[in-house]
């Protein structure tokens, strides 16, 4: 009678500390992801203004989370794939990719 106690908390410990994984982040290729390579917070609005992924019609609610592909590409993230995320990871964007502005 006494294990099953011990069974049960030992079953909430283990499901409290494994984050759930957005569907839009994996650490395998998924359909329509990309790898990768870095991900940013940009803390203010102008902050988000001076990367080149910005746009003009851009309404910025800072802050702003960014995930950067290996192809220079960027999407603009949640908060939670943001913490998740990691170099090496699959995103697959919610919106779109962003080109670079030259």
């Amino acid at each position: 009678m006494r294990s099953q106690p011990l069974a049960a908390l030992a079953l909430v410990a283990a499901c409290l500390g494994r984050p759930h994984w957005p569907d839009t982040l994996s650490l395998s290729p998924i359909p329509g992801g990309k790898r990768i390579w870095d991900v940013g917070v940009f803390a203010s609005a102008p902050d988000w203004e001076r990367t080149p992924w910005a746009r003009p019609e851009d309404v910025a609610i800072a802050p702003v989370y960014v995930a950067v592909a290996e192809d220079g590409t960027a999407c603009i993230v949640t908060a939670d794939v943001w913490a998740l995320a990691q170099s090496g990871a699959f995103v697959k964007c919610p919106t779109h990719w962003r080109m670079p502005r030259a």
